[in-house]
C-alpha cells in the first residue's frame, strides 16, 4: 500500500500543538487506515479528526484559512474508520469551534499555543491548514 499522508494528517493539529505542552503522538501516513486499529485508536483517530475539523472551522470563522481546507478535513473524515464508540466526536469538534486543540488527553487553546511559539493565531491556522493539505496532496475520496 502506497503511503500519502492523509489519515494521520488529520491529526496535524495533534503534532502542532501537542508539543506545546505534551508529547505529541506520531505515525506514519497511509492511503488508507492500517489494517488491525484497535477500537481504542480508532476512537483516538475519529475524535483528533473531529477536534481538528472544529479548529479549521474557528480558524475559517477568523477568516485566517479558507473554507476550502474545512471541506478537504470533512472528506478526510469521511474515509476515517468509524469506532464503536463514537461519543467523544461531538464535543472535541465543538471544543476545537471554540479555538481548543485537545491532543494526547490535554487540552490547549490556540492561543496559548501561539504565545509559547512566540508567533499568532492565524499562523497556527495557516500552518495546520498547510499540513492538511501536504498531507492530502495524493488526493482524498
Amino acid at each position: 500500500m502506497r503511503h500519502r499522508g492523509w489519515l494521520l494528517g488529520t491529526l496535524a493539529a495533534t503534532a502542532l500543538f501537542a508539543a506545546a505542552d505534551a508529547s505529541a503522538q506520531t505515525a506514519a501516513p497511509a492511503d488508507a487506515p492500517p489494517p488491525g486499529l484497535s477500537d481504542a485508536q480508532k476512537k483516538q483517530l475519529y475524535d483528533a479528526a473531529h477536534n481538528q475539523l472544529g479548529v479549521l472551522e474557528f480558524c475559517a470563522g477568523q477568516s485566517f484559512v479558507g473554507t476550502d481546507v474545512v471541506e478537504l478535513q470533512r472528506r478526510a473524515i469521511a474515509v476515517l474508520p468509524t469506532p464503536p464508540d463514537t461519543s467523544g466526536g461531538d464535543e472535541a469538534e465543538r471544543a476545537g469551534q471554540l479555538g481548543i486543540v485537545m491532543a494526547s488527553g490535554q487540552t490547549l487553546t490556540l492561543e496559548t499555543a501561539a504565545k509559547s511559539r512566540n508567533t499568532t493565531i492565524a499562523a497556527l491556522c495557516a500552518a495546520i491548514a498547510k499540513s492538511l493539505e501536504a498531507a492530502t496532496a495524493g488526493g482524498v475520496p
